[in-house]
């Protein structure tokens, strides 16, 4: 019985584990997105609309891809 529960624990805990990378992976890929955008001087556009993101959303949300309105669309 103990195994089994010791079991579930670490299978859980490998659950955790996995979604936090997972989780990392792509906050990795939207910072690199974000980076690729300032080479080519469109940091801070919104991806869907084309307006400036705000400075205040981005000092929260660095790698935002969309204003403020358009993410409230969503």
């Amino acid at each position: 019985e103990g195994d089994m529960a010791e079991e579930a624990d670490e299978a859980e805990e490998t659950g955790n584990d996995l979604g936090i990378t997972t989780s990392l992976k792509e906050r990795i890929n939207e910072i690199e997105h974000a980076l690729e955008k300032m080479t080519r001087n469109e940091y801070g556009k919104c991806e869907n609309c084309g307006k400036e993101i705000s400075l205040e959303l981005l000092k929260i949300d660095p790698e935002s891809r969309l204003c403020k309105e358009c993410k409230m669309k969503k």
